[in-house]
């Protein structure tokens, strides 16, 4: 029987070689009461399901396969804020409030879950390091320039930095905060 991503030959990825060890979750087996049933134990299952019992509610979590795998697994899109449109893309499509209160939800997901790891005092090699994006030519540049500028002036961010090659090399260790 083919399983989930069972094409994608996951198991023998980085993300897997490097993964702290999963601990079995047993299958539900019989009745069970709950307040709170959520199917599927990704990224906003789980958040879900951990935020309804912390707020005392009986929960169960139905996931068909492992807990934490598929794309959930592997998304860094929690810690490194934004969303699939730019900055400038954002403004475009919603206006700068908009898209300024867009990107501040990006930044509360991303505090969120750095919020759960201290809480939970979750091992798993949390490296606020950056985000790096390179430009390929001129045209790359200027538009990696006025990204960063609509960061800075519209959604008051301005820790964008077009820097060189060298510049970037040397900002490789340097944390980000």
């Amino acid at each position: 029987m083919m399983g989930f991503n069972s094409g994608l030959d996951i198991g023998k990825s980085y993300y897997v070689a490097t993964a702290n060890p999963s601990p079995d979750h047993p299958a539900l087996q019989g009745d069970s009461d709950a307040d709170l049933v959520v199917v599927g134990g990704g990224c906003t299952g789980l958040s879900a399901a951990l935020h309804a019992a912390e707020r005392g509610l009986k929960v169960v979590l139905l996931e068909g396969g492992k807990i934490g795998w598929g794309a959930s697994g592997r998304n860094g899109g929690q810690m490194i804020p934004g969303l699939r449109k730019g900055a400038k893309g954002l403004v475009k499509l919603y206006g700068p409030e908009r898209a300024k209160a867009l990107f501040d939800l990006a930044f509360e997901a991303r505090g969120l879950v750095l919020d759960i790891i201290e809480r939970h005092a979750i091992d798993c090699d949390l490296r606020l390091t950056g985000h790096l994006v390179g430009a390929v030519n001129g045209s790359d540049l200027k538009d990696l320039e006025e990204e960063a500028e609509c960061l800075a002036t519209v959604m008051k961010f301005p820790h964008a930095e077009i820097l060189s090659a060298a510049e970037a090399r040397g900002k490789v260790d340097t944390p980000y905060h």
